[in-house]
C-alpha cells in the first residue's frame, strides 16, 4: 500500500549507489499492492522516497547513515539551522580556505556522539567533498571541494528547496508507519520470509 498524501520527495544525502537516475527501470517491477515495504540496504532511500509506502522497514548497517535518517525524521529544523549557520561561514571563504575549513570539521567527526550535530556535519561534508567521499583509509578525511562548488560556486544544498525537501521527508516519515533499523541485512530478510510464510507463499 502507498502513502495517501504522496508528495514528491528527493534524497537528502549523497550516497554511493544512489538509484535516483535508475528509478524508471526499477519501479515497473514493484507490485501495485503489498503489506510492508522492506529495504535492507536503504542508502539514500531513492526508491523508498519515491514509492512512499504506508508501512515500511528501512535498514542499513552503516551507523552514521541510520543516525542521519533518524535525525531527519526527528530533528529536521535543527539540521536546517546547522546548514544555514555553516553556509554563513563557508560561502565567503576562498577555495583554499573552504578546503581547510571542511578538512578541520571532517577531522573531528570520529570524536562526535551519534546525534543530530554529527548527522548534520556528515551530510554537509558529503555535499562539499569531491564525489561525496569523506572516508579515506577507513578514516574521516576531506580530500577537496566538489566541482560544482569550486568552479561554479553553486550551493544547492544550502537553498530553500533542499530545506523544504528535508521537512517534507520528515513529515512523511512521521505520518506513515515504519521502523528505522541498524542491523545486519540477514535479520531484515528473515522478517520478510516470515511474512511470506504467513501468506503460505513459496520462497
Amino acid at each position: 500500500m502507498f502513502f495517501n498524501n504522496k508528495m514528491k520527495l528527493k534524497t537528502f544525502i549523497r550516497w554511493m549507489g544512489n538509484k535516483s537516475k535508475h528509478l524508471r527501470h526499477i519501479i515497473p517491477y514493484i507490485p501495485d499492492e503489498y503489506n510492508t515495504y522492506y529495504e535492507p540496504f536503504v542508502g539514500s532511500g531513492a526508491l523508498f522516497l519515491n514509492l512512499q509506502p504506508e508501512k515500511w522497514v528501512i535498514n542499513d548497517l552503516n551507523k552514521d547513515l541510520i543516525n542521519i535518517w533518524k535525525n531527519v525524521k526527528d530533528n529536521p529544523d535543527t539540521i536546517i539551522n546547522s546548514f544555514k549557520n555553516f553556509g554563513k561561514k563557508f560561502k565567503p571563504l576562498s577555495k583554499k580556505e573552504k578546503i581547510e575549513f571542511c578538512r578541520d570539521i571532517t577531522n573531528t567527526i570520529e570524536e562526535l556522539n551519534y546525534d543530530v550535530y554529527r548527522a548534520s556535519i556528515i551530510m554537509l561534508m558529503k555535499y562539499c567533498v569531491y564525489m561525496g567521499n569523506i572516508i579515506v583509509n577507513n578514516k574521516f578525511y576531506f580530500m577537496g571541494l566538489d566541482l560544482h562548488i569550486s568552479i561554479q560556486n553553486k550551493y544547492f544544498f544550502l537553498e530553500k528547496n533542499n530545506y523544504n525537501n528535508l521537512l517534507n521527508v520528515s513529515s512523511y516519515l512521521n505520518s506513515s508507519k515504519g521502523l528505522i533499523l541498524n542491523k545486519d541485512y540477514k535479520s531484515i530478510l528473515d522478517k520478510t520470509k516470515k511474512g511470506l510464510q504467513q501468506l503460505n507463499l513459496k520462497l
